[in-house]
């Protein structure tokens, strides 16, 4: 058994290459693994997993579709994707920071439907116009995801709750918190769904015309990339970012060397929901 997880481990290391290579090869190597059990799952289904797949690049717009709509195009489609890809982008970046300092931020669903919520009820329904009310949009955002991240921190630090658990509590608060909300004050009678926000605190210009195409531009994808980029350099070229990597390699260690534990898991969990 011992020869055959030996080999397993050999066989992985040369496939993923050398320590400065993983950083690529290993999330290339997780694409195609995700690719793969799909294409069996959808095969065990009885479906045909490269039509699946190529109808998925189509809808995404990475291939054409054979005809398309007044105003729409292969951009169209691409835009839609950038727009559907844009949290999910931030989402990631929570999960990618609690996990660096030994956190598993499982409550980022809340975090940014809290900081949302939050953002619509105080801008959203606003007359404000889009120069203050995107920015500001941002910044509540961001304050609100920044508290409820923070709150799963401190009680990690205080009470050693595990923050697992306490953001599956919390989500489940703000969940039902948010929904009553809605559901009594601003929910549109005739669609009954939450009344829409001002295009002014949008920040995805819907149905924009260019070049006889209306597309929906996600503003917001420009600060997903600048926020990887943000976050790669804090936690690989400062101090806070050297002490929060140490934490979650070794808090025993980290304690040793006379960095706050405490603290950085705050920290962390307040970068992660900001």
């Amino acid at each position: 058994m011992n020869r055959i997880k030996l080999s397993l481990h050999k066989a992985f290391v040369t496939l993923l290459g050398n320590e400065k290579r993983q950083s690529v090869t290993i999330p290339i190597f997780a694409i195609l693994l995700s690719l793969i059990t799909g294409a069996v799952l959808l095969a065990l289904l009885g479906k045909n997993p490269f039509v699946a797949y190529y109808s998925l690049l189509q809808g995404s717009g990475i291939l054409p579709k054979a005809s398309y709509a007044a105003h729409k195009g292969v951009l169209t489609d691409f835009f839609s994707l950038l727009n559907a890809w844009t949290p999910m982008l931030f989402a990631s970046l929570a999960v990618a920071v609690a996990l660096r300092t030994g956190l598993f931020n499982i409550g980022v669903s809340g975090q940014m439907l809290a900081s949302g919520f939050v953002a619509s009820v105080l801008v959203g329904y606003s007359p404000l116009s889009a120069w203050l009310a995107k920015p500001a949009v941002l910044l509540i955002g961001l304050i609100v995801g920044m508290l409820v991240g923070g709150l799963i921190g401190f009680l990690k630090y205080r009470f050693n709750i595990n923050e697992v658990v306490s953001s599956i509590m919390i989500n489940y608060v703000i969940h039902l918190l948010v929904s009553f909300f809605i559901n009594t004050k601003f929910i549109d009678p005739l669609s009954r769904q939450s009344r829409a926000i001002t295009k002014g605190a949008r920040l995805t210009l819907m149905d924009t015309a260019i070049a006889d195409l209306k597309m929906d531009i996600p503003l917001g994808i420009v600060l997903a990339i600048a926020a990887a980029f943000f976050i790669r350099f804090l936690l690989d070229r400062t101090v806070a970012g050297f002490e929060l990597k140490t934490v979650g390699s070794s808090r025993t260690a980290a304690e040793y060397a006379g960095i706050k534990v405490g603290k950085n898991m705050v920290l962390a969990m307040v970068l992660s929901g900001g």
